[in-house]
């Protein structure tokens, strides 16, 4: 009698078992077929460029910032008087920029003509 309950319930267990497997890889195959078809695919291309283009946008962002606060500092170093932090000459006239232009187009350019 014990042996034929075991029997049994290894039998009730194992086709359980495989039923549970069975339905999760069928599921697992739906799944990876969805994920495979031809629109899926193009959504998850476009979605990836778009994040691409997201992380690319914040980088080029906090470049400009950074390069613009460097700039600053730079400004600010050249319009103090006294010999250049390289120890080589540097004249400077009160209230310029250490007698060199900014940049063209720059918030303090203004033509020398």
């Amino acid at each position: 009698m014990r042996r034929t309950a075991w029997l049994a319930t290894g039998v009730a267990l194992g086709a359980t078992g495989t039923l549970w497997a069975e339905q999760r890889l069928r599921r697992g195959v739906r799944r990876a077929a969805a994920r495979l078809a031809p629109d899926s695919m193009v959504h998850e291309t476009i979605e990836g460029a778009r994040r691409f283009g997201d992380r690319l946008s914040e980088a080029m962002a906090a470049g400009r910032r950074a390069r613009a606060e460097r700039e600053g500092e730079l400004w600010e170093e050249l319009a103090r008087p006294g010999p250049a932090p390289s120890g080589g000459p540097r004249t400077a006239v009160a209230g310029s920029r250490g007698g060199v232009d900014p940049p063209v187009g720059s918030p303090g350019w203004t033509p020398t003509r």
